[in-house]
């Protein structure tokens, strides 16, 4: 997977001189713009494959990655990175082929990439316990950073509720 969660605003810049902004391009328009740690796959993943693979506990007699648990979670976190990874991707194309996503889409797509990179720093710091939280692993950082991307325009009620009231013609 090459998605790391979004640590940044997605909203959109000003548009360039001369050219005429679309509904979906105008400035403070969320256009699910990648963030620029897209491009790697992700220090909180890796630091949970190795602490998974190198935590040992005495009492278990093998590495935490030999439980189904953390294999389950492993592969959930996988799915949900992967499917990030590639509404981003289709999102670019479309928006490179002069077809950027509406209001509504855009929203849509901002706050499901934000909840499935909440989901996945969540859930391998709740596997890695106190480990994960301290501040000398990734995953302490990556957590404060995917919870920002919540707070960040527009927010998780908002797009739901302009949905909901598109939904029922109000």
């Amino acid at each position: 997977m090459s998605l790391s969660p979004p640590t940044m605003p997605w909203i959109c810049a000003r548009p360039k001189a001369g050219v005429r902004p679309t509904r979906s391009s105008r400035p403070g328009t969320p256009c699910c713009s990648p963030p620029s740690t897209t491009g790697s796959r992700g220090r909180h993943q890796d630091w949970f494959t190795a602490f998974a693979q190198e935590r040992r506990p005495g009492s278990l007699g093998q590495n935490l990655a030999a439980l189904p648990r953390f294999q389950e979670a492993a592969g959930e976190n996988a799915r949900l990175l992967y499917l990030d990874a590639r509404l981003i991707r289709v999102l670019a194309e479309e928006t490179d082929r002069g077809q950027p996503p509406s209001v509504q889409e855009s929203g849509f797509l901002k706050l499901t990439v934000t909840e499935n990179a909440v989901a996945v720093v969540q859930r391998a710091v709740e596997l890695a316990g106190n480990p994960g939280l301290s501040r000398a692993n990734p995953l302490e950082r990556h957590l404060r950073d995917v919870l920002c991307g919540r707070i960040h325009w527009p927010q998780g009620d908002a797009v739901r509720a302009a949905a909901g009231r598109a939904a029922l013609g109000l």
